[in-house]
């Protein structure tokens, strides 16, 4: 029975390369024009999140993230549905941005907390895991959130040591051996990509399916 439409879902560490992965698969199968689905998206807003002992918002948590939500926009994509979601803006209160998903057959989503939800991972048919070292990751993370999300290096840090990791080695790592394909990422980029071409595109669900979206 011919499949009506495939789902990748790419799951790792903060800064680990998901990134990369989806922007690279997205150019690779941009002739079937992916749709993509990002759970950065479905923060829940900053009244309900929990803080820590120290009085700071830990949003690495996975209850930080509307799984629900998620769950309902990532089914509509696969009944064939577009979305139109609002941006989460971190960091940035005064600020609204709105995303259009259309349709496509074929379904990328990504996020640190992608594998802990059951749901998704019942509705995902290849599972891609990136892995990358620690000390590397929250070098990106400082470039990142001090570019992107206003934070200063502190905060950053702070977030790293008390909420970061610990949620790593609790909710994310953990899922790794539910992967399809496990990629590490040696901090260089090309290498990566390349990795992206050997093992996601050849892999057998996802090479049959384009395949099968060519005739």
């Amino acid at each position: 029975m011919k499949k009506d439409c495939l789902i990748i879902g790419i799951c790792g560490g903060s800064g680990s390369g998901k990134t990369t992965i989806v922007e690279e698969l997205m150019h690779l199968m941009r002739d079937h024009k992916p749709a993509l689905l990002c759970l950065d998206n479905y923060y829940r807003d900053i009244e309900e999140q929990e803080k820590d002992e120290h009085g700071q918002i830990n949003f690495d948590l996975p209850s930080a993230i509307d799984a629900d939500r998620f769950c309902r926009d990532l089914r509509r994509l696969k009944n064939g549905e577009s979305l139109h979601i609002k941006k989460y803006q971190f960091n940035i209160r005064d600020k609204e941005e709105y995303i259009d998903i259309p349709a496509s057959k074929i379904i990328l989503t990504e996020g640190i907390f992608l594998f802990n939800i059951h749901e998704a991972m019942e509705m995902i048919d290849v599972k891609i895991f990136v892995e990358l070292d620690l000390d590397v990751q929250l070098e990106r993370r400082i470039q990142r959130d001090v570019r992107e999300r206003g934070y200063d290096e502190a905060s950053i840090r702070h977030q790293w040591e008390y909420h970061v990791l610990p949620a790593y080695k609790k909710y994310i790592e953990i899922h790794k051996h539910e992967a399809d394909v496990v990629l590490h990422n040696d901090g260089d980029k090309s290498h990566l990509i390349e990795r992206v071409d050997k093992y996601i595109l050849s892999h057998p669900v996802v090479s049959k399916f384009c395949y099968s979206l060519s005739e």
